[in-house]
């Protein structure tokens, strides 16, 4: 599925500093897939707000979300993550780039 979506050369950059091992680039289809492998095993995520924002791009959409999530293992909690989302997609519809801004990062790594 990610291969048919998602362009060859796609990136997800999800690079955080206070979560280096977690929040960092994935590439491909493939490193998208297994990213979003891994948030599905790992948070469990409720009250998801999802906005767009306006000033796009051409190609590109902008979404600010705000949701809580709860580690799966670790039973721990984090209420009101906020982040930005800026998707790019090429001519064809896939998706070619996304960079994810942390607004409170250091909530999120709180549950890990």
């Amino acid at each position: 599925m990610c291969s048919k979506h998602c362009a060859a050369d796609a990136v997800h950059d999800l690079t955080e500093s206070v979560l280096p091992d977690v929040l960092k680039p994935r590439l491909g289809p493939e490193g998208i897939c297994e990213w979003n492998k891994f948030s599905d095993a790992t948070w469990e995520m409720t009250n998801v707000d999802a906005v767009p924002v306006v000033g796009l791009k051409p190609g590109c959409v902008m979404m600010r979300l705000t949701f809580d999530v709860k580690h799966k293992t670790t039973g721990k909690e984090a209420h009101g993550v906020q982040m930005y989302n800026e998707f790019a997609y090429n001519a064809a519809g896939q998706y070619v780039y996304g960079r994810h801004m942390y607004v409170n990062a250091p909530l999120l790594a709180s549950i890990h």
